[in-house]
C-alpha cells in the first residue's frame, strides 16, 4: 500500500511435498516424515504403498503454515522401492520412496541345470550367516558357512541344481530372518555321443532340463528318428537317455531336434565328417607266370570296414607300367 492508497499483491505458492528420515531400511524401521504446502489445520493420512500407517502422533494435523511432522514403522520386510504417500482432506498429496536396498543377482538369469553361477547379495545383516534354498530345499554353495561382510554383502558359487524346464525361485536369508529372492529359468539341453561317426553307425543322445515325466520326441532333419527305447519319457527332474542309428551318410552338419510334450524344446548339431578312406590289398602267396592270381581288398573308414559296391582295381608291375 501506498501513501495514496494504492495496493498491490503477490500470491505464493508453496508445492506440496513430503522428505523422509531414513529413507532407505528394512521391516520395522522408524521412518520420520517432515510435510510441507498442505492446507493449514488440516489432518493428515500416511500411506506406506497402500496401506494406511498408524503414526505418532496418532492424529497428525497441519499447523497454520501447512506444515506436519510424523513418524511410523515400516511394516513389512520386502525388498526394493516402496511408495509412501501423504494427503490432507482437502486433497494435497505428495508422495517419496522408501527403498529396502536388500537384494539377490545371479550372473545368468537362465540357462542350463549343472551350470555354474555366481550369485551376490547386499542389505543383509553384517557378519551373518546366509542360508540360500532352491525352491525351498537348501541350496549348497561355496564358500560354506557364508557369511555377511561389515557392510552386509556376500559372494558365492554354486551349480545349478539338475531340475525340471522352467522358473525356480532362489531365496537368501540371514539369521535375523531377512530375506531376498530371485529366480532362475532352466532351458533344455542335450549331447550326441559319439562324434563323426557315419550311416548305420549306433549314437547315444542324452537331456536334461525338460519337463518331469514327459514324452519326448527326436527328428534328424526334421525326419522323425527310430530310437532305442522306441518311447522315450524323462525323469522326475527331467532327464533321459536314448540311442539311435545315424540314418544318412550325407556329409555336413545336421540337425537334431528334442521336444517335449509340453513344448520345451532344444535343437543340436551332428557332425558327419568326410574322412580317408583306407585300402589295403593282398594276394595270398606267390604266383608264377600262366598261374591265375587271386586279390583279396580291406576297404575301411575310420577303422571300420566299409561297404564299396564298386571297385575298380588296376595291376602295376614292377617296371612301373600298367597291365
Amino acid at each position: 500500500v501506498d501513501s495514496a492508497g494504492g495496493s498491490a499483491s503477490v500470491t505464493f505458492t508453496t508445492a506440496t511435498s513430503i522428505s523422509l528420515t531414513p529413507s532407505i531400511g528394512d521391516k520395522n524401521t522408524i521412518i520420520n516424515v517432515t510435510g510441507k504446502g498442505y492446507a493449514d489445520s488440516a489432518f493428515v493420512s500416511i500411506f506406506f504403498n497402500s496401506e494406511l500407517m498408524t503414526t505418532n502422533p496418532v492424529t497428525v494435523e497441519t499447523d497454520s503454515f501447512g506444515n506436519f511432522f510424523a513418524e511410523f514403522i515400516v511394516p513389512v520386510d520386502i525388498p526394493g522401492a516402496h511408495t509412501v504417500r501423504a494427503t490432507d482432506g482437502v486433497g494435497y498429496t505428495a508422495t517419496a520412496t522408501f527403498t529396502n536396498p536388500r537384494q539377490i543377482s545371479l550372473d545368468a538369469g537362465n540357462g542350463y541345470s549343472l551350470a555354474a553361477l555366481t550369485i551376490t547379495g547386499a542389505g543383509f545383516d553384517p557378519s551373518s550367516t546366509i542360508s540360500l534354498t532352491w525352491d525351498g530345499s537348501p541350496l549348497s554353495v561355496l564358500p560354506l558357512p557364508l557369511t555377511t561382510d561389515l557392510s552386509g554383502g556376500f559372494k558365492a558359487f554354486f551349480t545349478v541344481p539338475n531340475d525340471t524346464a522352467g522358473r525356480h525361485d532362489i531365496n537368501a536369508t540371514d539369521l535375523s530372518g531377512h530375506k531376498a529372492s530371485t529366480t532362475y529359468t532352466i532351458v533344455p539341453y542335450i549331447s550326441i555321443t559319439p562324434e563323426r561317426l557315419f550311416q548305420g553307425d549306433l549314437v547315444w543322445i542324452t537331456g536334461r532340463g525338460f519337463s518331469g515325466v514327459a514324452t519326448i520326441s527326436l527328428t534328424w532333419d526334421g525326419v522323425q528318428l527310430a530310437t532305442e527305447p522306441s518311447s522315450i519319457t524323462t525323469t522326475l527332474v527331467g532327464d533321459f537317455t536314448a540311442s539311435f542309428r545315424i540314418p544318412v551318410n550325407s556329409f555336413g552338419y545336421h540337425r537334431v531336434v528334442a521336444v517335449d510334450q509340453n513344448g520345451n524344446l532344444i535343437s543340436a548339431q551332428y557332425l558327419i565328417a568326410s574322412s580317408t578312406i583306407d585300402v589295403s590289398m593282398g594276394v595270398g602267396s606267390l604266383y608264377f607266370r600262366g598261374e591265375v592270381a587271386a586279390f583279396y581288398g580291406l576297404i575301411s573308414q575310420n577303422g571300420q570296414p566299409f561297404n564299396a559296391s564298386v571297385i575298380a582295381a588296376n595291376l602295376y608291375l614292377p617296371n612301373g607300367t600298367m597291365q
